[in-house]
C-alpha cells in the first residue's frame, strides 16, 4: 500500500512533528493505518493497561446466559456469552449488563464456529471512546463528482437506546473521480465532510482524501470539500421504454432522439422496471462527455409513444367496434374509416387507445389522431366518440336499482313491458355524473344469447319527464290481485341475469279494479310492489287503496303508483292439507287444489296430511300460508270419489315450472272412454248417481268430437305423495267431484302402472346409493341411483338398513331435472340366500387338486342320492369301501 503512507490524530494534526512533512489542516478524526498508537487511560482502568486491542459498543439484547453487543467502530452486531463477562468492584457485577450500558470489549473469532464473538467485556460508565482511531489516509487529494449526496439515517426503531457512532446516524453518499484513465467510485458520509455547513449536494464537484479503515477494510472519502457548484441550470427531461435489464444498470430507448440511454438501478426513484416499461428520466452528462439517465420514474402503460403522431384531429366512422365485456380478457382491435389525403383509408386500432370504457358500435362517429410508426405502420390512436350510429335503435327506461359495490344495476324498460335490463357502469355516457336510482335513460337494448342474459348499453341520461309522467290527482280503488313472479318467464328464450333474489326476478302486475261513477263501469290499473307507500305492508286483495296514475310516454298505458292503504279488508281463512315436510319449512296444497303454499315451521309440530286452516299473504311477488292451525280430521270432507276406475297418460307433471298452472294433466284415450260409457252404470249407489251421470254426459260430449279427455291431478291425487308421476307414463286412477260443483273434476287414488324390478345394491353413500340391474334388456344399463327416502319396508316389520350386496324390488322412474331414470319404492326381498349356501360361493382356502363332478351319483334302482352314509374324504387320499352291513350303496362325491 504505497498510497497509503501518513498517519493521523484524532484532531487531525500530523502524529510525525518531524519538520519536513506538510500537514493536511483539518481532517475529521481517523485512525492510522501503521502499528502506532497513543496510549490513554480509561476511567475503570488501570495505569499502564492498553486499550488499543479494545473495541466499544452498546449491549442490545441480554437474552439468559448470552446477548448481543452493537460496536460503534463498524456496523457490527455480535454475540457474546455471560461467562465473558468482567465483574469486580470496579466494573459492578453481572446485573449492572443490561441493554443500552457503554462497554469494552475484544473480537476474537470462536473455535467452533468460527464467528467473531465478544471477550473480555467489562463496563465503561463514562461512555468514552478509544483516543486514538487509525485510519491510513492517502498523501493525494483527489477530486470528482457528488454522484448521489450523503443524507442523515433515520433512527433504527428496533434499539430502544440512541445512536452513539457518528458514521451509523448518516445514510452514506457516492462520489465519482478518474483515475489514470478508469472511472471509481468510492463512498462518504456527512460526518467526513470538512465543513458541516456547506454539505455537497447532486453533481457537485468536490475533493477530498481516500482512506481504509483498520477494523473493515472499507475504502471511504475523507475531508470532502466542495470545489465547484453545480450548474443551477434545469435537467432535460425525457421519456423512453425498458429495453434491455442487467444486474445493477439497464438501458432505456428514447422516444426523442431513438436512441439508447444508460441508466443505474441507484437512480430509481420507484419500483425495479421491467423491460417494456414506460418511464420518464432526466439526462444528466458524465465526466466522460456521455450522457446517463437519472431520476428515472415509471409512467403507466401506453404513455410512452415511438411514433409520429400528428396534431391535427380528424373524424372517421367505426367499421368495427369494441365490446365492453371483453374489456380486460384480451386486447381488443377496432377499426376506422376515414378520408385521408383525399384517399378513403381504415386504420386499425386497439382497445387501450379508445378513451371510453363503453361499447363502440358500427357506424359511430370518432375523433382520433393519425399516427405513423417507424417501420410506416399507420393506426388511430387517442380514439373518442364523438357521436352515435345514426341507425341506432334507442330504447327509454328508468334506473330502479343499483348495486354500487359491484359498479352494475338494473333498468325498467318502459317500451317492453316493464322488462328488468341489466347494465354496468362501464356503459355510462355521462362521464360528469353518476348513474342514480330514478334517472331516466335512454340506451339501446342488447340480447347475448351465449351468455344467456340481455342487458343495456350506451346509456344516457334524460330530463325528467322525458319517459314518465305522474298525475296530480288521486284516485280509488280495490285490489283485485296481488303481484307475483312469473313463473314461466324463467322459461323463456332469453333471460335476465341470474341472481337469487326473487326481487331480481321479472313480476307479473297486480291489478286494482276502479269504479267510474259517471257511467257505472269498472276498469283495471296495474301496479307492483315498489309501487306502493310503504313495501312492508304490501296491500290483499280486497283492500280499498288510494294512487295516482302514471303515464308512460313511450307506450300510453297507465299504472298506479304511490298506492297506499286507507281501508283493509277482513282476513279470509282458507283450509288445506300439509303434502310436504322440510327441516324448518314445508308445502300446503289449498282444498279447491289450486296451489301450493309455502310456510314456515315456528314450534308446532305438523304432519303430512293433516288438515289446517290458514292465512294467505304476499310477500315479493311471493304467495305464503300464516297463521296455520291444526284441524280434527275430516274438516275437508267435500268431495266425493265415482265408483270406476280410468287408465290414462300423464301429459303434465305437477308443478312443472315451464307452464304457470299447478296442477298436472293426464290424459284418457277415447277407448278407455267408450269401453267407461258402454258398461253399466245402474250398480252405483243413489248418491253417487247425479255425479256419474254428469260425468258421462261430458265423457259423451268428448267422444262425440273425437278428442281424448283431459284430467287436472295434484299432490293429494296421488295414492302414495312420494311417488309423483313424470311425463309420459301411464296411470290408473278414480275420479273426485266437489259436492259443491259436480262439473269440477279431478284426479284422485292415482298411481303408475310401473313393472316391478329387481337388482343389487351395489354401493351405499351417505343417504343414496345404487342398483346394478339384473334385467339387461333394460335402456339404463348402467347402475341406478336411489335416495333413502325411497327406501320402504314391508307392512308390519322394522325398517333394516341395507347393506351391498342386498337383492332388492323396485320400480323405475324418470327424473326430470337430471334427466335420467331412478329407482323408487326399493323393498329389501326377504327370501335372502342363506349363509350355508353363501359360503359354499367362496373360493376354497386348500390348495389341493380340483375335481369336476361329470355326472352325479346315482342308486341301482336309478334313483339320485345316498340314503344310508356319506363318507368325507380329500382328492388324492385312499379309503376303504363299507361292507355291505355297513351300507349297501358307495359314498358321494361332494362338489368344490
Amino acid at each position: 500500500m504505497s498510497r497509503y503512507s501518513r498517519t493521523y490524530d484524532s484532531d487531525g494534526r500530523d502524529s510525525q512533528s518531524s519538520g519536513g512533512r506538510r500537514s493536511l489542516g483539518n481532517v475529521p478524526p481517523m485512525m492510522t493505518g501503521r502499528s502506532f498508537s497513543a496510549p490513554s487511560t480509561s476511567a475503570g482502568n488501570p495505569p499502564g493497561d492498553s486499550t488499543s486491542d479494545f473495541e466499544t459498543g452498546v449491549i442490545e439484547k441480554v437474552m439468559g446466559r448470552y446477548g448481543f453487543i452493537a460496536c460503534h467502530e463498524r456496523d457490527l452486531r455480535i454475540f457474546f456469552h455471560m461467562t465473558q463477562l468482567v465483574t469486580d468492584e470496579i466494573h459492578g457485577g453481572v446485573e449492572h449488563f443490561k441493554p443500552g450500558l457503554e462497554v469494552e470489549f475484544k473480537v476474537e473469532n470462536d473455535s467452533r464456529s468460527g464467528k467473531p464473538v465478544a471477550c473480555q467485556i467489562r463496563a465503561n460508565p463514562a461512555g468514552q471512546r478509544p483516543a486514538v482511531e487509525r485510519v491510513s489516509i492517502s498523501e493525494r487529494r483527489y477530486e470528482g463528482v457528488v454522484d448521489c449526496p450523503a443524507k442523515q439515517k433515520q433512527a433504527r426503531r428496533t434499539r430502544s437506546f440512541p445512536q452513539n457512532s457518528s458514521r451509523s446516524s448518516h445514510e452514506m453518499g457516492r462520489l465519482s473521480y478518474r483515475d489514470n484513465g478508469e472511472s471509481f467510485y468510492v463512498q462518504f458520509s456527512l460526518a467526513n465532510v470538512a465543513d458541516k455547513r456547506f454539505p455537497p449536494h447532486q453533481d457537485d464537484k468536490v475533493s477530498f482524501f481516500i482512506g481504509v479503515e483498520k477494523q473493515t477494510n472499507r475504502q471511504e472519502a475523507f475531508s470532502v470539500s466542495v470545489i465547484e457548484p453545480a450548474s443551477a441550470s434545469v435537467e432535460t427531461s425525457s421519456r423512453g421504454i425498458v429495453r434491455d435489464l442487467r444486474d445493477t444498470y439497464g438501458f432505456i430507448e428514447r422516444a426523442d432522439t431513438r436512441t439508447r440511454i444508460f441508466f443505474h438501478f441507484s437512480e430509481l426513484l420507484g419500483a425495479d422496471p421491467q423491460v417494456g416499461d414506460c418511464v420518464e428520466f432526466s439526462i444528466r452528462e458524465q465526466q466522460d462527455g456521455r450522457q446517463c439517465a437519472c431520476k428515472v420514474s415509471g409512467l403507466p402503460e401506453g404513455s410512452v409513444r415511438m411514433e409520429d403522431v400528428e396534431s391535427a384531429e380528424r373524424v372517421g366512422t367505426i367499421e368495427i367496434g369494441l365490446d365492453s365485456t371483453r374489456k380486460g380478457e384480451e386486447t381488443q382491435f377496432g377499426r376506422i374509416k376515414c378520408v385521408i389525403n383525399s384517399r378513403e383509408e381504415t386504420l386499425d386500432f386497439a382497445d387501450r387507445e379508445f378513451d371510453g370504457n363503453y361499447t363502440l358500435s358500427p357506424g359511430d362517429r370518432v375523433y382520433f389522431h393519425h399516427s405513423v410508426g417507424r417501420g410506416g405502420q399507420r393506426k388511430a390512436v387517442k380514439v373518442s366518440l364523438l357521436d352515435l350510429a345514426a341507425d341506432c335503435v334507442r330504447e327509454k327506461g328508468i334506473i330502479i336499482s343499483l348495486k354500487e359495490g359491484s359498479h352494475f344495476g338494473f333498468i325498467r324498460c318502459c317500451q317492453r313491458d316493464d322488462l328488468r335490463v341489466f347494465f354496468h357502469y362501464n356503459e355510462w355516457l355521462e362521464n360528469k355524473t353518476r348513474p342514480s336510482t330514478g334517472d331516466e335513460v335512454e340506451f339501446e337494448f342488447v340480447e347475448s344469447h351465449a351468455q344467456n342474459q340481455r342487458r343495456a348499453i350506451r346509456i344516457k341520461k334524460l330530463a325528467a319527464g322525458s319517459v314518465e309522467v305522474i298525475h296530480e290527482e288521486f284516485s280509488h280503488g280495490v285490489i283485485q290481485t296481488a303481484p307475483r313472479l312469473n313463473r314461466s318467464a324463467s322459461k323463456g328464450s332469453v333471460t335476465s341475469v341470474t341472481f337469487s333474489d326473487s326481487r331480481e326476478r321479472e313480476m307479473e302486475p297486480g291489478l286494482i279494479r276502479v269504479s267510474n261513477t259517471s257511467d257505472e263501469s269498472t276498469s283495471s290499473v296495474n301496479y307492483f310492489e315498489r309501487d306502493c307507500v310503504d313495501t312492508r305492508t304490501v296491500p290483499y286483495p280486497g283492500d280499498e287503496v288510494v294512487f295516482r296514475l302514471c303515464e308512460n310516454k313511450c307506450t300510453g298505458n297507465l299504472t298506479a303508483v304511490k298506492v297506499s292503504v286507507i281501508r283493509a279488508a277482513e282476513v279470509q281463512t282458507e283450509k288445506g292439507v300439509v303434502v310436504a315436510l322440510k327441516s324448518n319449512f314445508g308445502f300446503i296444497e289449498t282444498d279447491d287444489h289450486r296451489e301450493q303454499l309455502y310456510f314456515k315451521i315456528k314450534g308446532d309440530e305438523y304432519k303430512i296430511m293433516d288438515e289446517v286452516s290458514f292465512v294467505v299473504s304476499h310477500r315479493g311477488g311471493r304467495t305464503f300460508a300464516e297463521d296455520i292451525a291444526v284441524l280434527p280430521p275430516g274438516s275437508l270432507d267435500h268431495e266425493v270419489t265415482l265408483g270406476f276406475t280410468l287408465e290414462g297418460t300423464v301429459t303434465k307433471p305437477v308443478n312443472d315450472e315451464s307452464v304457470e298452472a299447478y296442477a298436472g294433466l293426464v290424459e284418457v284415450p277415447t277407448s278407455v272412454l267408450e269401453t267407461l260409457v258402454g258398461s253399466q252404470t245402474e250398480s252405483c249407489s243413489t248418491e253417487l248417481k247425479p255425479y256419474v251421470d254428469t260425468f258421462m254426459a261430458e265423457a259423451t260430449t268428448v267422444l262425440e268430437a273425437s278428442c281424448p279427455l283431459t284430467i287436472p291431478f295434484t299432490t293429494l291425487s296421488l295414492s302414495d305423495i312420494r311417488a309423483t308421476p313424470q311425463k309420459s307414463e301411464q296411470v290408473v286412477f278414480s275420479i273426485a267431484v266437489r259436492k259443491s260443483d259436480s262439473k269440477t273434476l279431478h284426479a284422485t287414488l292415482l298411481s303408475q302402472k310401473r313393472s316391478l324390478m329387481r337388482g343389487r345394491i351395489d354401493s351405499l353413500k351417505d343417504g343414496f346409493g345404487f342398483i346394478s340391474m339384473d334385467d339387461s334388456s333394460h335402456p339404463d344399463k348402467e347402475s341406478l341411483f336411489f335416495h333413502e327416502s325411497e327406501v320402504v319396508d314391508e307392512e308390519g316389520s322394522e325398517p333394516q338398513p341395507l347393506e351391498v350386496g342386498d337383492m332388492v324390488e323396485f320400480t323405475v322412474t324418470y327424473n326430470q331435472k337430471r334427466g335420467k331414470s331412478q329407482a323408487c319404492n326399493v323393498h329389501r326381498l326377504s327370501d335372502q340366500r342363506p349363509d350355508r349356501l353363501s359360503r359354499k360361493m367362496e373360493a376354497p382356502t386348500h390348495q389341493g387338486p380340483r375335481v369336476n363332478v361329470r355326472r352325479q351319483p346315482c342308486k341301482p334302482d336309478g334313483t339320485s342320492g345316498f340314503s344310508n352314509i356319506l363318507i368325507d374324504r380329500t382328492c388324492g387320499e385312499y379309503f376303504e369301501w363299507p361292507t355291505e352291513e355297513e351300507s349297501s350303496s358307495p359314498p358321494a362325491v361332494e362338489e368344490e
